[in-house]
């Protein structure tokens, strides 16, 4: 079943974050120049203010935590997968586990997704990142200028950032 409308979902949403510092921003001549008119964009911060999840209202849900970037689209389905991710990194059980390599003496992203946990703990980073590490070029990258994994969650304690050496 599809969702007529993101701000039908607003309060509901916000109810979420209850907990939290959160604020609601609409279309401004500052930071949210870019949104368009009926758009809004929810900021939450975490405990100690170190961390920020973005949830944009507009024609799909889109969230934003660490370097990971999501839409979900207007359905009951997709809803309720945005409702468990975010309540599940708010719960710091899933986070963001994000994949860069050097380039010019910069970080260049390769990739995102959540990441629980367990799997930070478990599994090593050719099995957290099966799907960079599938694409030739970024292998390549990685192998010959080295790089860097980066796991954030919402309580800031369970972050960690490991080092790829060279010739992976």
């Amino acid at each position: 079943m599809d969702i007529e409308s993101t701000l039908d979902k607003k309060e509901e949403l916000c109810k979420l974050f209850e907990e939290y510092l959160y604020e609601i921003h609409q279309k401004d001549q500052g930071e949210y120049h870019y949104l368009d008119e009926d758009d809004i964009c929810i900021t939450v911060k975490n405990s100690d203010e170190s961390k920020v999840l973005y949830l944009y209202l507009n024609e799909e849900f889109t969230l934003t935590f660490g370097s990971f970037h999501s839409h979900y689209h207007c359905s009951e389905y997709d809803y309720e997968e945005l409702v468990t991710d975010i309540r599940e990194i708010i719960k710091s059980n899933i986070g963001a586990a994000s994949i860069y390599h050097y380039y010019d003496g910069k970080l260049n992203w390769l990739g995102s997704h959540l990441v629980s946990i367990e799997e930070t703990e478990t599994k090593n980073v050719k099995q957290v990142f099966q799907h960079v590490f599938s694409v030739k070029d970024f292998q390549n990258d990685l192998t010959q200028y080295g790089g860097e994994v980066h796991y954030e969650f919402w309580d800031s304690r369970y972050d960690k950032t490991l080092m790829i050496d060279k010739n992976v």
